[in-house]
């Protein structure tokens, strides 16, 4: 088992960490605007720099206690519980701990410090290709051949070119500060008894900086073998390699357009982006169980779940649903992301679905029927999607099934459903020859809800029938359910609401509660 270390601190590393957790500009804009600051302000100097010392906030407190918990070396079987339970995630406990800098003491301020500081210099090599450097040592447990470092140096090429020709902002340069100006650095180290695959980390705002933006430079720090007696034997090294390079130098980038954005939205595009980049791997497979795929009825945007891996399946629905490319990645996933620009002012700066609801209206789309059908595709995946046969996708659980025949010919039940979910009741035909169902619905929110009604022919084809709304929420629609021809009918309703009284500390869209999370939805199929 590899030894407990934590990186060294120069004087010079540590004072610059603590200037960045001692910036003004913390929170996205939309935060800081009208908001009272309730932590009293004293003076205080870490490094000899002078800084301004609070009492720690109790969301900082929870991101230091958080990312301290990440980044503690673990057992071997703490690390192969943490890898096989997806849990831990450095990146993302780093943006929160950017993210929370400015409400720490100045004691907290010298622990974040500590937490974000990058690993101990060593030695470099820097790619002629493209802007990035890989550092790494040749003695001790961090050790990496010459021959894994040119491995990681063509990997990283390939991912920068990759995202770059695709048209997405490239990562904010550090300045001197791993040796090279403005090269993105890559350490190599074994993070593997820290439970994790690697990290990318928000290394300080950018000086010019627009006004009111959360842009963050960055560095990032990937494994220094992905030996299989550590990370097992469903990957090789090299695969695990690349699909980790593809995820976490897609953090960097978001970093360069908002690195505040919500964790949500953040982790599911980066998992998007890996299988972009390697789809022959399918590393993401393994998160479908803890997404909306087997769990439609948890909010795609909860950010406390695991979901927020497995939800990169609705990214896969858009870009498979809207497939124009860019530089040969789907478009509609970086105009996703410019409409989270932070550092185009208030008018651009979207939290998460509002930036992925502007940019379907720019398509001539509305998220209220993407959401829908999305929610529908998954009761049938594998035909669905492209790859979702070929992979043995799961398929979505039905919240309620009946069965229908001349003797109990109706059914009726209702629905509670929080935001940006779904529920579906299955019909099923008992001698109903040549007969037909007719399904009614009432919708609470009719302008940020809809349903549809999916019929299983048993010949193997879906005929799908949307049900209209009139302006109450009211609607109905027949569809064929003789039992010789009709395996079975499913209503699907949606609720897309995404209205948030933002900046109350959840882990929803932009830490927002939702305004409208217990809609109260009524069916009824009835033999006809």
């Amino acid at each position: 088992m590899p030894s407990s270390r934590f990186p060294v601190l120069s004087a010079l590393t540590l004072a610059l960490v603590a200037g960045l957790l001692a910036t003004s500009a913390t929170l996205p804009a939309q935060a800081a605007s009208g908001s009272s600051d309730p932590h009293p302000v004293v003076s205080g100097v870490i490094s000899g720099l002078t800084i301004s010392e609070r009492t720690t906030s109790v969301a900082a407190r929870r991101a230091l206690d958080q990312a301290a918990d990440v980044l503690a070396p673990k057992s071997d079987r703490q690390a192969k519980r943490t890898l096989r339970a997806q849990t831990g995630d450095a990146t993302m406990a780093l943006t929160n701990l950017f993210v929370h800098r400015n409400e720490m003491s100045a004691s907290d301020q010298t622990k974040a410090a500590r937490l974000v500081a990058r690993p101990a210099a060593g030695k470099r090599v820097c790619s002629t290709k493209v802007p990035v450097c890989v550092h790494w040592v040749t003695r001790g447990d961090d050790r990496s051949t010459w021959s894994w470092v040119k491995t990681v140096r063509s990997v990283m090429e390939h991912v920068y070119t990759t995202y770059k020709r695709a048209g997405y902002r490239r990562p904010v340069g550090d300045g001197a500060v791993g040796g090279k100006k403005n090269y993105i650095d890559i350490y190599l180290r074994d993070v593997y008894d820290q439970g994790y695959y690697g990290y990318c980390a928000p290394a300080g705002e950018p000086a010019n900086a627009p006004k009111g933006s959360t842009t963050a430079k960055a560095y990032c720090v990937l494994d220094n073998d992905y030996a299989r007696s550590q990370y097992g034997t469903r990957h090789t090294p090299a695969e695990n390699l690349k699909v980790t390079a593809a995820h976490e130098f897609f953090h960097a980038i978001q970093f360069a357009y908002d690195a505040g954005e919500d964790l949500w939205f953040m982790e599911a595009t980066a998992t998007w982006a890996e299988d972009e980049l390697y789809t022959g791997i399918n590393d993401n497979l393994q998160y479908l169980p803890y997404g909306q795929l087997r769990h439609p009825r948890t909010p795609l945007d909860k950010t406390t779940t695991y979901g927020v891996y497995g939800n990169w399946l609705f990214f896969r629905y858009l870009s498979e649903r809207m497939p124009r490319k860019s530089g040969g990645l789907p478009l509609i996933l970086r105009q996703i992301w410019q409409h989270a620009d932070s550092t185009k002012g208030k008018k651009r700066n979207d939290y998460s679905i509002q930036a992925v609801a502007h940019a379907i209206k720019d398509r001539g789309k509305l998220l209220r029927t993407i959401y829908l059908q999305f929610a529908e595709a998954n009761h049938h995946p594998q035909a669905a999607y492209r790859e979702g046969k070929a992979n043995n996708y799961p398929t979505a659980p039905v919240t309620k099934a009946v069965t229908i025949r001349p003797l109990a010919s109706s059914a009726s039940g209702a629905y509670t459903l929080a935001h940006l979910t779904s529920a579906s009741t299955r019909f099923v035909p008992q001698n109903t020859v040549g007969r037909r169902l007719r399904v009614q619905v009432h919708l609470t929110r009719p302008g940020m809800q809809a349903a549809i009604v999916t019929v299983y022919l048993r010949s193997g084809k879906l005929a799908k029938y949307p049900v209209k709304l009139n302006g109450a929420g009211s609607g109905t629609v027949t569809v064929p359910f003789g039992s010789a021809s009709v395996a079975k009918a499913e209503l699907t309703i949606a609720s897309s609401v995404h209205a948030y009284t933002c900046w109350k500390g959840t882990g929803m869209s932009c830490h927002g509660k939702p305004k409208y999370n217990s809609l109260r939805d009524t069916w009824s199929g009835t033999l006809v």
